[in-house]
């Protein structure tokens, strides 16, 4: 994270740290990693080929969150892929057409063998994350990126983005406001009034 958040959002550390992570990924996604359905033969030398491959695609910081390459270096990866379309599916959906029950966003669920022979289901620590926080607060900025939006109002991520949905909608608004003005000075230069004395 670039900048530490106020005090009001110290709670929030883990979950802004998630939605930077989920910013470190390309808006494109990240690709599956195609095992076992690939029929390539796992090994540590096809691991690691794939992996730099595919880690080459990230920024710094989720290369660190994927960590060195090991055979939970799969898991890991399943791990991010998951949430970062979860996050992204959810923070799609405008925060006023959420409702209550509503499920925006259903991750795969991995299941592991314990060492009881017991099939436990392995939960997402990342998603883990968002558990029990206001859903209106995730929301898509106009520049692709997932925030977290400290005031209910809040439309984008930065003040540069909101600089630039202002422009925006203010050039969407100009032909009119240039039509009405260029109107005006019609009417007046038709009828000219006499001026006020100052």
């Amino acid at each position: 994270m670039s900048k530490v958040p106020p005090k009001a959002l110290q709670g929030l550390k883990p979950v802004l740290e998630l939605l930077d992570l989920v910013n470190a990924v390309p808006p494109s996604g990240l690709p599956d990693l195609g095992w076992p359905e690939s029929g390539i033969p796992l090994s540590v030398d096809t691991i690691t080929e794939a992996w730099a491959a595919r880690a080459a695609q990230l920024d710094p910081k989720g290369r660190e969150f994927i960590g060195p390459v090991t055979m939970m270096v799969t898991e890991r990866w399943i791990m991010l892929h998951e949430a970062v379309r979860a996050i992204r599916k959810f923070a799609l959906v405008e925060p006023e057409d959420r409702k209550p029950g509503m499920t925006l966003a259903t991750p795969r669920v991995s299941l592991s063998i314990d060492v009881n022979g017991k099939i436990v289901q392995i939960p997402n620590s990342l998603l883990q994350r968002l558990d029990g926080l206001d859903a209106d607060r995730i929301r898509l900025c106009d520049c692709g990126h997932v925030f977290w939006a400290k005031r209910k109002d809040q439309p984008c991520c930065g003040k540069t983005c909101a600089n630039a949905r202002r422009v925006k909608n203010w050039r969407e608004k100009y032909p009119d406001y240039k039509s009405q003005r260029y109107r005006s000075a019609e009417k007046s230069a038709e009828h000219p009034q006499a001026k006020h004395p100052r």
